[in-house]
């Protein structure tokens, strides 16, 4: 692990925040953007947020999923809010 700084950012954001969708957002930014993990952070985020979705029973698309996760990387998508419109669009 290259920083945890912005996992611990995410983490403490997110602690009190109810809406599932802003919390991934956090944490894909944490994750996708800035790199905490020397290799691997796209497969890390989608497996997360893979977990987190059905943890909280949402249907979603994997693929979509995974377009979302690349996307938000190729393009450097930092905005909290653009991420989580692009999570909650994978949604079936």
């Amino acid at each position: 692990m290259r920083s945890s700084s912005s996992l611990d950012f995410a983490e403490d954001r997110t602690s009190k925040e109810k809406n599932i969708y802003k919390k991934l957002a956090y944490f894909i930014r944490a994750i996708v953007v800035d790199h905490p993990f020397d290799d691997m952070n796209k497969s890390t985020a989608t497996i997360f947020t893979t977990r987190e979705l059905e943890r909280n029973d949402i249907n979603f698309n994997l693929e979509s999923l995974q377009r979302a996760i690349k996307k938000i990387a190729k393009n450097n998508i930092s905005n909290l809010n653009t991420i989580e419109s692009m999570i909650r669009r994978t949604k079936i």
